[in-house]
C-alpha cells in the first residue's frame, strides 16, 4: 500500500481505517518511548559529565602534581632520625617546605575516594536543583523491566517512585530498599549513613546511584521498557525455541559460534590483536599513510571525499 497523508485515512472503510490508525499508534508509541529513554540516558550522562568538569575546574587552582615524593619522604625521614626531639617547624620544614605539604594534601584530596565523594556531592546538588524534575515523568510514563541480575534496579526504581512526593531526607527504617546490585562500593559512603548508631539510606544519593545503574542496564539492554522498540525485551529477538538448551546449542552450531561466552571473547580478542599487530608492523611502509605532528594537521586532510587510493598521501 502506498504512503498516505493522515487526511486520506478517513476515506477508507472503517475496518481499514481503524486498522491503519491502530498500527500507526502502536508504532508511534514505541518511537516515543525510545526517544524518552534516549533523553533519559543522555541527561544522566550529562549530569555525570558536567559534575566532573566543574569539579576539575574547582580543583585546578589547588591541584598541583607533586613530583619526587620518594625524595621528599627520604628528606623527612633523615630529618626525623637526625633530631627526633625537635619540632616540625624546626626540623622538617627546613628540609621540605610547608608549601610542598599543602600540595601533597591537595593532591590526595583530589584523587581516589575523596575525589569520588566530592563529585557525587556535586552531582547531588545538580540533581536536586534541576535534573530531578525529569524523574517523576519518566517513572510515571515508562515501565522498566529486567530478566536477569538487574532486577534489583527495577525494584529500586519502584521504591523511588513510591517515595517520589516525600520530603524525607532518608528512607524510612522499615522501607524495603534494595542495596545489592543498586549501590556499588564507590557509592556506599555517600548513600549509606550512620545516624545515631543506625544505618540510614540517603534518598537523593540513592536515587542517583539507581539512575546510574539503570542507564548501564538500558545501554546493554539488560533493562528494557515494555512499549519501546529499540529498548524492547531482548528475548523477543531470540528464536522461539531459544529456551530449549538442546535447540539453542544447535543454533550455535549453525552459526559456527562457541556456546561458551569466554571462548567467544577470547577468539575475538585474538583476531583483534592479530589485526592491530599487522597494521602496526606495516604502518611505516604504508605509502598511503604519513604520521605528522598535531600542529601539522589540517581540517582538509579529513575530507570524506578522499580515499586511501588517492595519489596524494593521506595524513592521520
Amino acid at each position: 500500500m502506498k504512503n498516505e497523508r493522515p487526511s486520506e485515512v478517513h476515506l477508507h472503510p472503517d475496518p481499514i481505517k481503524f486498522t491503519l490508525l491502530a498500527s500507526f499508534v502502536h508504532v508511534r508509541i514505541g518511537e516515543v518511548a525510545d526517544d524518552i529513554i534516549k533523553m533519559f540516558i543522555n541527561l544522566i550522562h550529562r549530569m555525570d559529565f558536567e559534575s566532573e568538569q566543574e569539579l576539575d575546574r574547582q580543583l585546578l587552582s589547588d591541584l598541583k602534581k607533586v613530583e619526587g615524593k620518594v625524595q621528599v619522604l627520604f628528606r623527612i625521614a633523615r630529618a626525623v632520625v637526625g633530631e627526633p626531639g625537635g619540632t616540625i617547624r624546626e626540623v622538617i620544614f627546613p628540609e621540605v617546605n610547608e608549601q610542598t605539604f599543602q600540595e601533597l594534601v591537595a593532591e590526595y584530596e583530589a584523587s581516589g575516594d575523596r575525589f569520588r565523594t566530592l563529585q557525587q556531592n556535586l552531582m547531588r546538588r545538580k540533581y536536586v536543583h534541576h535534573y530531578q524534575r525529569m524523574l517523576p515523568l519518566v517513572l510515571e510514563n515508562l515501565t522498566f523491566c529486567s530478566n536477569n541480575q538487574y532486577q534489583p534496579v527495577i525494584d529500586a526504581l519502584n521504591v523511588i517512585k513510591q517515595y517520589m512526593t516525600s520530603d524525607l531526607e532518608y528512607f524510612p527504617e522499615d522501607a524495603n530498599v534494595p542495596i545489592q546490585g543498586v549501590v556499588p562500593p564507590s557509592w556506599e559512603k555517600s548513600v549509606i549513613h550512620n545516624v545515631k548508631g543506625k544505618k540510614r539510606i540517603k534518598r537523593k544519593m540513592y536515587e542517583l546511584s539507581a539512575l546510574q545503574q539503570a542507564k548501564k542496564g538500558l545501554k546493554c539492554r539488560e533493562v528494557w521498557e515494555k512499549d519501546a522498540r529499540a529498548y524492547r525485551n531482548p528475548d523477543e529477538d531470540m528464536p522461539p525455541e531459544w529456551g530449549d538448551t538442546k535447540k539453542r546449542a544447535a543454533c550455535y552450531v549453525s552459526l559456527k559460534q562457541p556456546v561458551d561466552a569466554k571462548a567467544f571473547v577470547d577468539e575475538e580478542r585474538k583476531r583483534m590483536i592479530a589485526a592491530l599487530t599487522d597494521f602496526n608492523s606495516s604502518l611505516p611502509d604504508n605509502p598511503h599513510v604519513r604520521i605528522t605532528g598535531r600542529s601539522e594537521m589540517k581540517v582538509a586532510d579529513y575530507s570524506p571525499s578522499r580515499s586511501l587510493n588517492h595519489k596524494k598521501s593521506q595524513k592521520i
